[in-house]
């Protein structure tokens, strides 16, 4: 199973958006990713967490959740909220938790505008620019990451000389 971890704030949005929303262009842009590497949606953005401040009733969470499901997509799940002495960790603690309960998961990409992740879990980042969000070259870049093998990406490619054929001519 591939899965995106999904921020939703300078990666959806950016940082000119009105609070809570959700460009429709940047879901167009996703919405490719999903389709063309079948991985799955597993929100690591503070969307997730519930706010006493919901919008119209509504949770951010149930906001992105109509938002996919308008554009053909759909929430598989969310990682784990973890507080250490009353804080909440880095999200790369999070995914790793996430990750770890989820042993099917054969490769990921990281889709955020922050780097607060471990160095194996940077070579699955695509670091969006907050001014911009998603962007087309973003999607290339999380496809390329998701074509390829968990280990290449985290080890880079093998440093073991290719052996050329002989001409036999």
């Amino acid at each position: 199973m591939h899965v995106i971890f999904l921020d939703v704030d300078g990666v959806l949005n950016t940082t000119h958006s009105s609070m809570w929303t959700i460009s429709k262009k940047k879901l167009k842009l996703l919405r490719r990713l999903v389709e063309t590497t079948g991985a799955e949606i597993v929100v690591s953005s503070t969307w997730r967490v519930p706010r006493w401040t919901a919008i119209d009733n509504k949770q951010p969470l149930d906001v992105l959740r109509k938002k996919l499901f308008y554009s053909k997509m759909k929430i598989f799940d969310k990682t784990p909220i973890i507080y250490d002495k009353g804080c909440a960790v880095d999200r790369g603690i999070e995914i790793d938790q996430w990750l770890k309960d989820h042993p099917e998961v054969t490769n990921y990409v990281i889709l955020d505008d922050c780097d607060e992740f471990t160095k194996e879990q940077k070579s699955h980042l695509v670091l969006t620019n907050p001014d911009n969000g998603l962007t087309e070259i973003d999607v290339i870049l999380a496809i390329f990451i998701l074509s390829q093998d968990k280990e290449d990406v985290e080890n880079g490619p093998s440093n073991v000389p290719v052996k050329a054929e002989e001409d036999t001519k």
